[in-house]
């Protein structure tokens, strides 16, 4: 099954490296003489190592959705201190009554408890007060205690929110602030994040007895384990889960990142020892580390600078990649284990949905000669501004040279033709060009050039 997510990074990047780490194409002789076979490093070059996708890395976009949650918590802020009130004055036997917004309805009592319905219309919410919360609820008062429960629904531009709100308080004379679970589903439908929906499943929202100041937020709830949030599109086949614990101070917030990032291929990243936190201009710091289910692939560390709602990011990838295959080159048949890694981290920007990746990778290949014995490279390789689709398998532009001491070279040059098409420009060595097609294994040989020959064939 062909690697997904960053094995992308490391698959475009690592496996890359595969080639990178072969060697000559004959080893020293046998006792007669004879040259014996080795593994080449363009032959090393094949699409189940280079294949890839970058979907992670274009799915931890949380920017929007940090000005979702303000704006739906002085929705949750109204309603704990518009309640609180007026619950305090029905828990006391006064008459007491909502907001303008709001209409009620006494459904009696029953075993000492008090029902009332309340419709909410359209009452002004958000930060500059110009949303319109609808909803409907249920308070139930018994003696001191309230509890309240409903469902809401109000629009932000392009954006449908909507979800339920539960609060209690144990004694409404002795505390302004309920415990209040939430669940959310924001809908997009702008043009910069057009199919895209925000849920949260479960939540607990802490709010401040000041609308102005945003409340805090545990996804899930503290009952809960795991994750409570995810991201998913209608156009996409992966998803992002995750769990947040959030602080807010001046108006931006901060706090823990965890999460699981499932690839189109099914394949699950875990996200862990992760951080949030919004800058003054409202950007979006991101870090964390993960690894595959297999451990065959882990980031050391990513952080991810998202701009404010601009779907566009910078960013610095450490990571290692281990990967095994077998290659077969007529009656010679040789094991490969590979293992990739950076030294210093990947530069990496994201826009338009195209990343551009730079950066150098260290890597190690085992395999074995025509006797059987073990052979093991080493090689150091450089990525230049190598670009790839979001949706692509391999990348679309730029180039990654891999070198070693002993002489290895080879160089990979990406055009259009290698994601459309299959062909990859190849120079097996200095000066020496081939080009070669991914899909379906046919070469080509360019001779010998001072420089790149121009793009393969269509």
């Amino acid at each position: 099954m062909r690697n997904s997510f960053l094995t992308s990074v490391a698959t475009v990047l690592t496996c890359l490296l595969t080639q990178a780490c072969t060697h000559s194409e004959s080893d020293q002789g046998t006792d007669t003489g004879e040259p014996v076979q080795t593994l080449g490093l363009h032959d090393a070059v094949r699409s189940d190592l280079l294949a890839s996708n970058l979907g992670l890395l274009w799915s931890t976009d949380l920017s929007p959705d940090m000005v979702i949650l303000r704006e739906a918590g002085t929705a949750f802020t109204f309603l704990s201190a518009e309640f609180a009130i007026w619950g305090q004055r029905v828990a006391s036997g006064q008459s007491a009554s909502l907001d303008n917004c709001m209409t009620q309805a006494d459904m009696g009592s029953s075993n000492g408890v008090s029902t009332t319905k309340i419709t909410l219309n359209g009452c002004f919410v958000g930060a500059n007060r110009d949303r319109r919360l609808n909803g409907k609820f249920t308070a139930e008062i018994e003696k001191k205690k309230l509890q309240l429960a409903g469902e809401w629904n109000f629009k932000m531009g392009a954006v449908d929110l909507s979800g339920t709100f539960q609060s209690y308080w144990k004694n409404i004379n002795s505390s302004s602030e309920p415990e209040a679970l939430f669940s959310l589903d924001a809908v997009y439908d702008g043009n910069t994040y057009n199919h895209r929906t925000f849920s949260i499943k479960t939540g607990e929202v802490i709010v401040s007895d000041r609308y102005e100041h945003p409340p805090k937020y545990l996804i899930p709830d503290s009952k809960g384990d795991g994750v409570g949030a995810s991201l998913s599109w209608d156009n996409r086949e992966d998803r992002l889960d995750f769990g947040l614990m959030l602080e807010n101070s001046d108006g931006r917030y901060q706090g823990d990142f965890w999460g699981e990032y499932t690839g189109a291929s099914g394949q699950v990243l875990s996200l862990s020892n992760g951080s949030l936190e919004e800058t003054q201009g409202k950007d979006l710091i991101l870090r964390f580390s993960g690894s595959a289910q297999n451990q065959s692939f882990e980031i050391t560390e990513l952080v991810q600078t998202w701009g404010n709602q601009n779907a566009a990011f910078d960013a610095e990838l450490g990571f290692s990649y281990t990967a095994s295959t077998q290659v077969t080159l007529g009656a010679y048949s040789t094991p490969l284990d590979l293992l990739a890694y950076t030294v210093t981290p990947l530069q990496i920007a994201g826009a338009n949905q195209t990343t551009t990746l730079t950066g150098a990778i260290e890597s190690a290949l085992n395999f074995q000669n025509e006797k059987k014995e073990g052979q093991e490279h080493w090689t150091f390789g450089i990525c230049e501004a190598l670009t790839q689709g979001r949706d692509q398998e391999f990348g679309d532009s730029g180039s990654c040279t891999f070198n070693n001491a002993t002489g290895a070279h080879i160089g990979l040059h990406f055009s259009e033709e290698t994601p459309a098409t299959g062909w990859l420009l190849i120079e097996k060595a200095p000066n020496e060009w081939i080009c070669r097609n991914l899909e379906n294994g046919e070469e080509q040989d360019l001779g010998t050039h001072d420089k790149a020959p121009g793009d393969c064939p269509d």
